[in-house]
């Protein structure tokens, strides 16, 4: 399953809907609402939320009561268990078991919501990240692949966190911003690291004249080193500001 891209290389979108195709079902095309799933995916999460809060309840009610229709003979019997032989232990093995089968149950019964909900998850997850790529600024101006290829060599370098896409280096550890340190980078930023970091780099990325004088101007050497002024820096394309920060270039302000 994968987004349906036009000439241009961005997802289709009939009715306000993005389109996408079944590659494993005859490359048929399926319009889907990314609205409509954010929302029936929230309300699944809240009704199980709900589901999994009365599953709770119901189950602590029933490790005090289930299987007892007389309490206070239960009471006696569980008092007589402490003194008497073989036959009353057994007794309260079954109703052990019993306590036992009925939580499985009610985690069964919940399962498919948990599931669906969890797919849907996936599959959304998996549309904004083909956006992102889609859209991406520094994939039209700087790369000469288009964005589907960029995004099935580097699409598994970003992770989803509170509804943004994380960028994160060949561990799997975030990757810092560059211009702003001290925070996560974002999409673009992220990007442009992972790109300067790939050993073939220089097969996929368009002339940008990075390591030329551009990439350090504003300003002249501290301690041996090139020096930039912040707001010369700040004014970089993400891909520039890593080869100034690359090259050793200092920040001043």
């Amino acid at each position: 399953m994968k987004l349906l891209l036009n000439a241009a290389g961005v997802p289709e979108v009939r009715n306000s809907k993005l389109v996408l195709v079944d590659d494993a079902n005859g490359n048929k095309e399926i319009e889907v609402d990314p609205v409509a799933i954010y929302e029936t995916n929230g309300r699944l999460f809240g009704e199980n939320k709900t589901h999994r809060e009365q599953n709770e309840t119901l189950t602590a009610s029933l490790k005090k009561f289930a299987g007892i229709e007389d309490p206070a003979a239960a009471i006696e019997a569980l008092t007589k268990v402490k003194s008497l032989g073989t036959k009353e232990a057994e007794f309260a093995t079954k109703l052990e078991e019993v306590r036992n089968e009925t939580t499985k149950a009610m985690e069964l019964k919940f399962a498919p919501f948990v599931e669906k909900a969890k797919t849907l998850e996936t599959t959304l997850s998996g549309m904004r990240r083909s956006t992102a790529f889609a859209n991406s600024e520094f994939v039209k101006t700087k790369l000469n692949i288009p964005a589907d290829m960029a995004e099935t060599h580097f699409g598994g370098r970003f992770v989803e966190k509170e509804g943004k896409l994380l960028p994160t280096d060949e561990k799997g550890q975030p990757l810092y911003s560059m211009k702003n340190p001290g925070t996560y980078a974002d999409f673009e930023e992220g990007l442009a690291i992972i790109i300067d970091g790939y050993s073939h780099k220089a097969s996929i990325l368009k002339g940008t004249g990075a390591s030329g004088g551009g990439t350090q101007g504003g300003g002249g050497t501290q301690n041996g080193k090139p020096t930039m002024r912040r707001e010369a820096f700040e004014q970089l394309s993400p891909v520039d500001a890593a080869a100034a920060v690359k090259g050793g270039t200092v920040i001043v302000d």
